[in-house]
C-alpha cells in the first residue's frame, strides 16, 4: 500500500511542475519566462528565415540576368514566406500559450487550466488565420515586383494555408499532447500521416498522369493538398479525443506524466532511432515516388528548370534522413555517473559519446554521408545528361548543411546549460572546439568547390552557411552574456551529493529540488543574483519560487514514504 501511495504521490507531484528530473526546472525557467524564451528562441529563428529571404530575392535578381527566371528558382524563391509565417508565429503564439498552461498547473488550478487550455487553442487558430490572410495578400505583392507567374502565386497561396493547417495541428498535438516526445499516440499520429499521405500521392499522380497533367504547378499543389489532407485528418481524431475525454485530473497527468518504466540503456537507443528514422523516411520515399513517377518526362526533357528543380527537391528530401538522430533520443538518459564526475575516465568518456548535441553533430555527418552513398547511385540515372555538374551540387549541398546544423546546434546547446542541464565541463569544451574545428573546416571545403557550381546553386548554400555562422555568432555572444550563470550552474552540477541514493528507483523519484537544495544557502544565493543581473528573474522567477516551495513540501512527504517503506 506504501509503495501505491507514493508512486501516485510521485505522479501527481511530477504532473503538476510539467516534467520530471531536471526538465522541470526547466520548464520553470524558459517556459514560465516568455520575455527570455521570445529572445532566445523566435527572435533568432525568424531573423534566420528573413536572412534566408532577403538572400534569395536578390540571388535571384542577380541570376537572372544570366540564366533567365525558371519555376524551380520561383518557387525557391517563395519557399522562406512559407516558414516565416506558417511557423514562426505560429510556434511563438502557441509556446506563450502552453506556458500559461503551466502556470496554472503549478498553482494546481486544473479546471481553469482545461479551460483555458481550449480557449488558448480557439484563440490561436482564429489569430493565426488572421494572420496567414494577411500575410498572403503581402507575399503577394511582394512577390509581385519578382515578375512571377500566376501559377506560382497560386501555388504560394494553396502552400501557406496548408502549412498554417498542418504546422498548428502538428505542433499543439506535440506540445499538449505529448510532453515527453514518447507517447504511443503521437507514433501512431506519424504513422498515419505517412501512410495517408503516400496513399493520397500515389492515387493522385497516377490519375494525374493517366489525364496527362504533368506540369510542375499542378504537381505541386496536389503534393500541398495530400500533405494537409494526411495532417489533419489524424490530428483532428487525437485533438477531438483529447478535449472530450480528459478529466481533470487525467489533464495534468497527461501534460507530463513519469515514466515508471526504467529501459535498458541499448533499447531505448533501438527504439527511439527506430521511431525517428521511421518518421522521417517516408519524406524520402515520397520524393522519390514523385520522380519515379514523371521519369520519363524529366528524361526527356533537358531543360534546366525541370533537372535544377528536382535536383533541388530531391536533395532536400533525402537530406531530412540526417534528422532522425533527434538529440531527444538521449534525452531521458540519465545515468548515475552524469551527476557525480568522481568516476573513471572510461566513464568519462561514455558520458561524452552519449551527450546528446554532441551526438547530434556526430549522427548528422553520419547520416549526410550515409544520404550522399545511398541517394547518389539512385539519382544519377535521372540526371545522366548533368552527371558532373549534379554531382557537384549535391556535394557542396551536404558540407553546408554540415556547417548549418553544428552552427545552430551550438545555439540550443548553450540554452541548455543556462538552464542548468547537467553536463560537465570537459564536455562543453570538447563539443565547442569540434564545432569550430567542423566549422573552418566546411568553410575551407566549400570556398573550394564553390569555383564551379551554378551561380543558382551558390546563393542558395552561402544562406545556409550564413544560418550557421549566425548560430555561432549567437552563441558567442550567449556564452559571453551567460559566462557567470553558466560557470555556476557547473559548478552548482559537479557539486551534487547523491551519495546517500541507495538505489535506483529512488534516483528516479527525485524531484529537481531535491537536488538543487542540497547545494549551500550561499551558493543557491549566489545563483539567484546572477540570474537577477542577467535580466532572467522577475515575476516569473518568484513564481517559480513559489511552485518551489509546493515541491519541497511533497518531497518531504515523499521522503516520509520512502522511510516508512
Amino acid at each position: 500500500a506504501d509503495t501505491t501511495s507514493y508512486r501516485s504521490l510521485s505522479d501527481a507531484s511530477t504532473a503538476m511542475t510539467g516534467g520530471s528530473g531536471i526538465e522541470k526546472y526547466e520548464h520553470n525557467l524558459l517556459m514560465l519566462n516568455i520575455p527570455k524564451l521570445v529572445a532566445t528562441e523566435i527572435i533568432p529563428e525568424a531573423f534566420l528565415l528573413m536572412l534566408k529571404t532577403i538572400s534569395c530575392i536578390v540571388g535571384i535578381h542577380l541570376i537572372s540576368h544570366f540564366i533567365g527566371f525558371s519555376q524551380a528558382e520561383q518557387i525557391c524563391a517563395i519557399e522562406p514566406f512559407l516558414m516565416i509565417f506558417a511557423h514562426v508565429i505560429p510556434n511563438a503564439i502557441v509556446i506563450s500559450g502552453i506556458a500559461q498552461v503551466f502556470v496554472h498547473l503549478q498553482r494546481k488550478q486544473f479546471g481553469a487550466a482545461n479551460v483555458y487550455l481550449m480557449s488558448t487553442t480557439a484563440v490561436y487558430f482564429l489569430f493565426t488565420l488572421i494572420v496567414t490572410i494577411i500575410a498572403a495578400v503581402v507575399a503577394e505583392q511582394l512577390l509581385a515586383t519578382l515578375q512571377l507567374d500566376p501559377e506560382t502565386i497560386i501555388f504560394f497561396k494553396i502552400n501557406l494555408f496548408c502549412a498554417f493547417i498542418g504546422e498548428s495541428g502538428t505542433f499543439l498535438v506535440n506540445h499538449i499532447l505529448d510532453c515527453e516526445k514518447r507517447r504511443i499516440n503521437i507514433v501512431a499520429s506519424q504513422a498515419t500521416q505517412s501512410v495517408l499521405y503516400m496513399l493520397i500521392l500515389y492515387s493522385g499522380f497516377s490519375v494525374m498522369n493517366s489525364m496527362s497533367i504533368v506540369s510542375t504547378s499542378d504537381m505541386l499543389q496536389f503534393a500541398a493538398i495530400a500533405r494537409v489532407v494526411s495532417q489533419a485528418i489524424p490530428n483532428l481524431y487525437f485533438m477531438i479525443q483529447f478535449f472530450t475525454k480528459s478529466t481533470d485530473k487525467q489533464l495534468a497527468l497527461e501534460l507530463g506524466r513519469l515514466n515508471p518504466v526504467r529501459w535498458p540503456l541499448i533499447w531505448i537507443i533501438i527504439k527511439n532511432t527506430g521511431l525517428y528514422f521511421m518518421k522521417t523516411l517516408y519524406d524520402p520515399l515520397v520524393a522519390l515516388l514523385i520522380v519515379l513517377t514523371y521519369a520519363q518526362e524529366y528524361r526527356g526533357n533537358n531543360a534546366y528548370s525541370h533537372h535544377s528543380y528536382i535536383a533541388w527537391f530531391m536533395y532536400y528530401q533525402f537530406s531530412k534522413l540526417s534528422n532522425c538522430f533527434n538529440e531527444s533520443t538521449y534525452k531521458n538518459l540519465k545515468h548515475p555517473f552524469e551527476m557525480n564526475l568522481k568516476i573513471s575516465r572510461l566513464d568519462r568518456l561514455f558520458q561524452l559519446l552519449t551527450s546528446g548535441h554532441l551526438q547530434q553533430m556526430v549522427y548528422s555527418i553520419i547520416m549526410v554521408g550515409l544520404t550522399y552513398w545511398v541517394a547518389q547511385p539512385v539519382l544519377k540515372v535521372m540526371f545522366a545528361p548533368d552527371e558532373d555538374e549534379y554531382t557537384q551540387f549535391f556535394e557542396i549541398s551536404q558540407i553546408c548543411k554540415i556547417a548549418s546544423v553544428t552552427g545552430l546546434v551550438q545555439t540550443g546547446f548553450i540554452q541548455s546549460l543556462i538552464v542548468g542541464e547537467i553536463t560537465s565541463s570537459q564536455s562543453m569544451l570538447y563539443i565547442i572546439y569540434f564545432g569550430q574545428y567542423l566549422m573552418v573546416i566546411a568553410l575551407i571545403v566549400t570556398m573550394f568547390l564553390m569555383k564551379g557550381a551554378y551561380q543558382y546553386v551558390e546563393f542558395q548554400l552561402y544562406s545556409q552557411l550564413a544560418q550557421g555562422l549566425i548560430g555561432w555568432m549567437l552563441y558567442l555572444i550567449t556564452v559571453l552574456k551567460y559566462r557567470r550563470i553558466i560557470a555556476q550552474n557547473i559548478e552548482v552540477m559537479n557539486n551534487e551529493k547523491l551519495d546517500d541514493v541507495q538505489n535506483e528507483d529512488q534516483l528516479l523519484d527525485l524531484e529537481p529540488m531535491d537536488i538543487l537544495t542540497e547545494v549551500k544557502d550561499d551558493s543557491k544565493k549566489q545563483f539567484t543574483s546572477d540570474l537577477d543581473n542577467e535580466g532572467v528573474g522577475g515575476p516569473a522567477y518568484s513564481l517559480m519560487s513559489q511552485g518551489n516551495k509546493s515541491n519541497e513540501k511533497t518531497t518531504s512527504k515523499s521522503n516520509e514514504k520512502i522511510s516508512s517503506k
